[in-house]
């Protein structure tokens, strides 16, 4: 796909540039896979050039893809997780550590979390109610939206498993309140032991 855009050929001085959007193929610890590629052309001389903003597509593309091949969760991942526990990015941040613009950035796929917040991150998606135990532990009053959400969860939970407690006893099943089903990684084989293990020598960028 070609649009306009409004910078300058930097060759000849011409507006007239067009942005072209293709994929390019990319190898990833073996595997080939295709990944979003843009630059820009110059309609006037023909010159091709990536601007800063093509570059920082181009980063952030590679990036995505390698967080997918090595089993990370994806910015768009990380962004539905933190939405569905009602935390706004900085809320997400003093929470879950990585500094005050640390889920920006993971979000945007500017850089890869690291393993560790990975899967703390994706463990909190699948069982949200360790937020209200990581709020404790960090000395961080829980917002107002997030203990709504996790409160209708709690009386979801608790429906879903009244039958249950009949069965096998309130003590039993309080023991796994705050554990109710929230899985929203969308990643579903993401540490299976030996399934796309990230290799020793990759680092997080």
């Amino acid at each position: 796909m070609e649009t306009a855009t409004k910078a300058s050929c930097v060759m000849c001085g011409s507006d007239r540039l067009r942005l072209e959007e293709t994929e390019k193929p990319a190898a990833i610890e073996g595997t080939d896979v295709k990944v979003p590629f843009r630059m820009h052309w110059c309609e006037a001389c023909g010159t091709e050039m990536a601007l800063n903003e093509d570059l920082r597509f181009n980063a952030r593309a590679m990036r995505q893809a390698r967080k997918k091949r090595y089993g990370f969760l994806t910015g768009e991942e990380v962004r539905r997780i933190r939405k569905q526990l009602g935390l706004s990015q900085e809320q997400a941040a003093l929470l879950f550590g990585g500094g005050p613009v640390a889920f920006s950035k993971y979000e945007n796929d500017e850089v890869t979390q690291s393993e560790a917040m990975d899967r703390l991150i994706w463990l909190v998606g699948s069982f949200p109610g360790l937020v209200r135990l990581i709020a404790a532990h960090v000395n961080v009053a829980l917002p107002e939206q997030a203990g709504v959400v996790l409160e209708k969860r709690r009386i979801a939970f608790d429906e879903k498993y009244s039958i249950f407690a009949h069965i096998v006893g309130e003590d039993s099943v309080n023991a796994f309140k705050g554990f109710y089903e929230f899985s929203s990684a969308g990643n579903d084989q993401i540490y299976r032991p030996n399934v796309g293990a990230r290799p020793t020598n990759w680092k997080a960028a």
